[in-house]
């Protein structure tokens, strides 16, 4: 693959060291408060794609018709309710950043969400490492072009790092 930096073996020292790194509790329930404090944007993000593509417009006209179609007064006011308060939830500014491969910035809520940060010696990265601040750093798998910068930058900002193991 092109412009993908050749992959380094690692020492068993440092597979241990990451190991214990990613197992710590601290930095796992770390990661979980911030993605649980990010979640309601991300959850806006996807909704905001999913409309923008036009994937759930009938299903959602379906729930309407079926809600408002229910003849017990109580629940047709109950499922209208559900529909409306599910619409009506805050919406968070979001703000997403294409960085080139799969590398994404997602800052909402005040966190920082940096995934498959592969922009150093990246022809197509749009932003370089060392100006990003991410709280968290997701990794859908450890190939190097999705790796690329993850332990640099989680040292230089602490940023909690989470990967499919």
């Amino acid at each position: 693959m092109p412009g993908v930096p050749a992959r380094r073996a690692h020492t068993e020292a440092e597979i241990d060291a990451a190991v214990q790194v990613l197992s710590d509790p601290a930095r796992l329930e770390e990661a979980q408060r911030v993605i649980a404090a990010a979640a309601p944007a991300l959850q806006a993000i996807l909704e905001q794609a999913l409309e923008a593509a036009e994937w759930f417009g009938s299903a959602h006209r379906a729930q309407v018709l079926e809600a408002t179609g229910l003849e017990d007064t109580t629940e047709r006011l109950d499922a209208v309710q559900r529909l409306i308060a599910e619409e009506t939830t805050d919406d968070m500014a979001v703000d997403i950043r294409f960085l080139g491969q799969s590398c994404f910035e997602l800052k909402a809520g005040g966190a920082t969400v940096l995934t498959d940060p592969f922009l150093t010696g990246n022809p197509k990265g749009a932003a370089s490492a060392d100006e990003l601040e991410p709280d968290v750093i997701l990794l859908t798998h450890g190939h190097a072009d999705h790796l690329g910068d993850t332990v640099d930058i989680a040292k230089r900002t602490g940023a909690t790092v989470l990967a499919i193991v």
